[in-house]
């Protein structure tokens, strides 16, 4: 139970930035209060210096020979003596509390805003990039629209001037790479979609499972400890303010009762269930099967195609992402053990989804084997086209590259 089970949603991350926000307000009117103190305590001791200074005058004159083995004014030189030291006492405790109590509270507001800075930095470039992810998806998806409007119509004008021309014809030509050029298109952008859901989808979960969570853990942590110096600060000024009479020491004994009550590990407990929230709720990614139902079966919902328009793309994409992972990997294996939590769970993370990008890739290399790309367009672009027959079998010539890659990878 703590921050990072409870505080995941937006309330509680306001909340959360609400109660540092009041907790540095406290910080200020504690060093204000502190500074007053420290003024009073030297306008006390010049007071109790100027009572020693003014009883002493007995000693003086005429009457210190009338008075000399006295036990009353031996008596009053003792307390006059005493009533010294107390006023040094004081004076020696005020510069204590200014020179290193009052710089200890400083130092811990400083620190405070910066970490409360460092959180909502951290916090808001993972948003960010949560919220950049889910708008590339919709970007994407509406690009995906658009090639697949453009394919459609490219696809209908070749099929017409096809029926119209015959087997050829410098317009049909002409008509017969712009639907090819379209179909690429079309099998890239899906090759893209299908990646970047797999990315948003681990995104997501990561955002929700290990990086906010560790942020928010992280940050209770250092919060605690915070705390834990808080406390040691206040017990310095009770102990420096105790003046041992008993007056003082009930006083005193009470603000350390009060101190003592103070447990970094229970500090944030109530303030974490008072604004107890459900956890971010899960974003699901799922491919539009709408967009793949006009595509003569060549394009499958969460799957890879490699064909003869798409095999060099997705092979460099392959390439790329296994730079990406060793690199990766590389990273993970240099951290030490200063390297945060934080750091250690993004690392993961990434590895994780290059992997999940890895799979899919190799799963359709794997279905492919060791045979050629088929074709990518479900309508053929040579002069076999005959009675508005399609010959889905019909391949590019052979790949060498793709042969040794397969080869390689087996």
């Amino acid at each position: 139970m703590g921050f990072s089970t409870n505080l995941q949603s937006r309330g509680g991350h306001e909340a959360l930035l609400g109660r540092q926000d009041a907790e540095l307000r406290l910080l200020e009117t504690m060093r204000r209060c502190l500074s007053n103190k420290l003024k009073c305590d030297r306008e006390y001791s010049s007071a109790l210096c100027a009572v020693t200074a003014q009883g002493q005058k007995v000693e003086r004159g005429d009457d210190n020979n009338y008075l000399s083995g006295s036990l009353v004014a031996q008596a009053w030189k003792g307390v006059l003596e005493e009533l010294e030291n107390a006023a040094k006492l004081v004076k020696t405790n005020a510069d204590i509390v200014e020179k290193e109590t009052l710089e200890k509270l400083n130092t811990l507001y400083i620190e405070k805003r910066k970490a409360r800075k460092t959180y909502q930095d951290e916090h808001t470039r993972i948003s960010l990039q949560m919220s950049n992810i889910t708008e590339e998806v919709t970007r994407k998806k509406a690009e995906y629209q658009k090639q697949l409007e453009n394919y459609r119509l490219m696809r209908s004008r070749f099929e017409e001037h096809y029926v119209k021309s015959g087997r050829g014809g410098r317009k049909l030509d002409d008509v017969r790479d712009k639907y090819q050029r379209a179909c690429r298109k079309l099998h890239l952008v899906h090759n893209e979609y299908v990646l970047l859901l797999v990315e948003a989808e681990e995104n997501e979960r990561n955002f929700r499972t290990t990086l906010l969570p560790a942020l928010l853990q992280q940050h209770q942590a250092s919060q605690e400890l915070f705390v834990k110096s808080w406390r040691n600060i206040m017990r310095e000024i009770a102990r420096l303010w105790n003046f041992a009479s008993k007056e003082f020491v009930e006083l005193n004994n009470r603000v350390e009762m009060h101190v003592e009550t103070i447990k970094p590990a229970d500090e944030y407990k109530d303030f974490a269930e008072r604004h107890k929230s459900v956890p971010t709720e899960l974003v699901r990614f799922s491919f539009d099967s709408s967009l793949v139902e006009d595509t003569s079966g060549k394009l499958q919902p969460n799957l890879l195609t490699v064909d003869n328009l798409t095999i060099e793309s997705v092979q460099a994409k392959m390439a790329d992402l296994e730079t990406r992972l060793k690199e990766v990997k590389e990273r993970k294996a240099a951290c030490t053990q200063d390297t945060s939590e934080l750091t250690l769970s993004g690392l993961s993370c990434e590895e994780c989804t290059l992997n999940r990008q890895l799979d899919v890739i190799h799963k359709a290399f794997n279905e492919l084997g060791c045979e050629e790309p088929p074709a990518g367009c479900d309508i053929p672009l040579d002069h076999s086209f005959e009675n508005g027959n399609v010959n889905d079998n019909q391949v590019p010539s052979h790949n060498p590259y793709l042969t040794r890659k397969l080869a390689i990878s087996k």
